[in-house]
């Protein structure tokens, strides 16, 4: 690729150390996922990539890469799409492509002399009709709050609602008619509609459509948005302008469910915040967390942001099939050696 003039040796170097990081990691750098009986029959190829950093667009350590095979254009969930900055991971894919598939690459276009088209998201603001600053720390709580208390999409859905798509509507529009951020004895009513943007996209388990109508309305009051946001509806609103059907989630909750890149800490580090930990407050920050994200601009005024690790996380046990909301954590200790476990419960002591 670098003496065809497809990559520059800065850039080379940057993916060749990524690489480095996956493969000390011991993960795959590039992995890609095809759609179709042969895997190229589709327009679009995805790439799982990984990016040796963890943030709301790359929870997992990884990003998402599409390479349009029709227009030879790339585009990438980084950071760097919204400043329009191409990455080092598009070279990634690039580089895969160039090693499997290099006819695929006759297309392509140079990332690094074109203003970048995203394919999945519009965030223009000529296309916003009102722009409202719903991203301020109390708004962010507020919203979040009621989301989570009110919102969130059970557990145990119908199994019609998970396995069947529904029509995508003309527009997504608030359902409610009362604040509910001010209710009182008297709750206000909703100002009347505001057209958020025109230009969602909506993410089905095999298709996306863009160009979808949003519409929003704002407390008298305290002057936050209420967006729409009903699971019964087959849709989960996401940011006002990334939709995802209900089946889609459903599709991703069972892939992540068996998904472990959290490390043991070293035995010689361990202590009482490994051993310990209260599931009732852990979980329900790391809801209000994934949930905040779509009021965020990024994971910095997050206010219920915090490192996903092995510490920080504790599997979900019942309220009825626990003594209290703190509970022991055993996990750290297996396979480790009897002298192993004493030494580890005298530094807990410590």
């Amino acid at each position: 690729m670098l003496e065809k003039g497809q990559i520059s040796k800065p850039r080379q170097e940057e993916c060749t150390s990524l690489n480095r990081k996956a493969c000390s990691e011991d993960v795959d750098t590039v992995f890609p996922i095809f759609w179709g009986e042969q895997g190229l029959s589709e327009r679009y190829i995805y790439f799982s990539v990984y990016t040796g950093q963890k943030d709301n667009w790359c929870r997992l350590g990884r990003t998402i890469c599409t390479f349009d095979s029709k227009t030879g254009k790339w585009h990438c969930r980084c950071r760097g799409t919204k400043y329009r900055i191409s990455c080092a991971h598009r070279y990634l894919s690039m580089w895969w492509l160039f090693q499997e598939h290099p006819q695929l690459l006759q297309n392509a276009v140079d990332n690094s002399n074109e203003e970048l088209e995203d394919m999945e998201e519009n965030f223009s603001a000529t296309d916003d009709i009102h722009q409202h600053s719903e991203n301020s720390h109390s708004g962010i709580i507020t919203q979040t709050n009621y989301f989570w208390s009110s919102k969130r999409i059970p557990e145990d859905l119908p199994v019609d609602l998970t396995t069947e798509v529904k029509p995508i509507p003309e527009h997504f529009e608030t359902q409610e008619v009362e604040g509910p951020y001010c209710p009182g004895p008297s709750p206000p009513n909703l100002e009347d509609r505001l057209l958020i943007t025109r230009q969602a996209t909506v993410y089905g388990i095999f298709k996306q459509y863009k160009g979808v109508s949003v519409y929003a309305k704002e407390c008298p009051v305290c002057r936050n948005l209420v967006r729409f946001q009903e699971y019964k509806s087959g849709f989960h609103n996401y940011n006002n302008r990334v939709f995802l059907s209900i089946p889609l989630c459903s599709f991703l909750t069972a892939g992540i469910s068996v998904i472990n890149l959290m490390r043991r800490p070293d035995i010689e580090n361990i202590g009482p915040q490994d051993t310990q930990a209260n599931v009732a407050a852990r979980w329900e920050d790391l809801e209000k967390e994934i949930i905040a994200t779509g009021f965020c601009d990024d994971s910095s005024n997050n206010p219920y942001t915090s490192p996903l690790t092995y510490s920080a996380f504790a599997p979900w046990i019942g309220k009825h099939t626990r003594v209290d909301d703190k509970v022991p954590k055993t996990e750290i200790n297996k396979g480790l050696s009897q002298s192993e476990r004493v030494n580890s419960a005298c530094r807990e002591g410590r």
